[in-house]
């Protein structure tokens, strides 16, 4: 005799729910995968307009994180290039822009610091790898950054670089341990710019799953889910589905919360703290850069951050036309979207008269949540409802590995598998 496959059903088709799906179909469940909107992908999809390939907002993959080594596992090369880092710019409140140093030789003649930053910057980044070593248990970013020195330009471009590597705009909210990793790894491996955009790791991940047999259904909102003694059951306008398993893969904590009613105390909990990491983007098609050589700029005394993505990355019509995304990382009380601008004409002066089409979002959620000081990764939710037999989490506020697209593929490959294997139902309920 042989044991009927178990039937999974994930909610929300972003990373981590077709990671989820894909993982739990190759574990031999048999999988259906929902999501309410018409396509797969969520945050990650990639948009179209006038030829232009734009993602939601300035996307980039980590080399040598999870997220890169589960794409490869399951087949996926992530096809594009890192970005040309040694010719960043820099631009102080006053408008004053200059060189950011990105190697000796552009931090010897960057004009934006003094020489005993140069010179403590040259030896803090000289082996990014020692900097997990500088690290104080339960500290914030913040309290990283005042503490590996006392000089306000060295402090300044600590914080533009945790800004950039963790896209949270809000330091001292964010477990130093967390974010110093995810530092050292922009550092020494680097970032890459997928050749059209995201859209290229959900295609990549929906073939991965569809021939593994998942069953997919967009277009397709889920209401509730409950659970019961027989396992679970998603409640949809169009009809239900009943499952052994259900992996929650859609936003946050919130809307695992909303979903399940009040079921679970501990989604409810994760609900109640949650802190998601904001952004608002600028996201702007031009028919040619004024500047040519201005690719990359940050601002020193504010959370703004620039970049053309088109040098590196296939998102213009036959390589015809740039692609320009830039973000102010974390909320702000006023529209930061003049500030934007100002910095895009700080870079690209005239930019306004090669638009070709642009994109603005206020206070995008770029993850659900985020490791707090004090906790970590590991104090983020696991993929396992505790208290809720039968139920999985997955997405970039779960599990303990990474930040951003990592998280959502780790936890994703997480509650696959869980959800693929999971025990009896009275075999999961916790001891008391």
């Amino acid at each position: 005799m042989t044991e009927r496959p178990r039937a999974v059903v994930v909610v929300g088709a972003g990373l981590a729910g077709l990671t989820a799906a894909a993982t739990a179909a190759r574990a031999g469940a048999t999988v259906t995968l929902l999501d309410a909107r018409e396509h797969e992908g969520g945050r990650a999809r990639t948009a179209a307009v006038d030829g232009f390939l734009l993602n939601q907002g300035a996307h980039a993959l980590y080399r040598g994180g999870p997220a890169w080594t589960i794409l490869t596992e399951f087949g996926i090369e992530p096809q594009g290039r890192s970005p040309d880092a040694t010719n960043a710019w820099g631009v102080r409140a006053d408008g004053r822009p200059g060189i950011l140093p990105g190697t000796v030789a552009t931090l010897v003649r960057s004009p934006l610091l003094g020489a005993r930053a140069k010179f403590e910057l040259a030896r803090l980044l000289a082996q990014p790898q020692q900097l997990t070593r500088t690290v104080q248990p339960g500290s914030s970013m913040k309290d990283w950054i005042e503490r590996r020195s006392r000089n306000d330009d060295v402090r300044a471009l600590l914080t533009v670089i945790s800004r950039v590597a963790t896209y949270c705009g809000d330091l001292s909210g964010l477990d130093a341990a967390a974010g110093v990793a995810q530092v050292v790894r922009a550092l020494r491996y680097g970032v890459v710019y997928l050749d059209g955009g995201w859209q290229q790791l959900v295609d990549g991940l929906r073939q991965v799953a569809t021939a593994a047999g998942v069953v997919v259904h967009t277009g397709a909102k889920a209401d509730a889910v409950d659970v019961h003694a027989a396992g679970v059951t998603v409640r949809m306008a169009g009809g239900d589905f009943d499952a052994e398993s259900v992996v929650l893969a859609a936003g946050g904590p919130t809307d695992a919360d909303a979903l399940l009613h009040g079921a679970s105390r501990d989604v409810a909990t994760w609900a109640a703290r949650e802190q998601p990491v904001v952004a608002t983007a600028l996201d702007v098609a031009l028919r040619a850069l004024p500047q040519p050589r201005r690719r990359i700029m940050f601002g020193i005394d504010e959370p703004t951050y620039l970049s053309v993505h088109t040098p590196y990355a296939r998102l213009a019509p036959d390589r015809d036309g740039d692609v320009v995304h830039l973000l102010w990382y974390g909320d702000a009380a006023a529209d930061p979207r003049p500030k934007l601008e100002a910095l895009f004409e700080c870079a690209q002066p005239g930019w306004r008269d090669e638009v070709v089409a642009e994109r603005f979002g206020r206070r995008l959620v770029v993850a659900h949540g985020r490791p707090f000081p004090g906790v970590g990764l590991a104090g983020r939710p696991p993929s396992l409802v505790p208290d809720l037999p039968g139920v999985f989490v997955a997405g970039d506020w779960v599990g303990p590995e990474g930040l951003l697209a990592d998280a959502a593929l780790a936890s994703g490959r997480a509650a696959g598998v869980a959800a693929a294997a999971a025990r009896d139902r009275a075999d999961q309920v916790p001891a008391a």
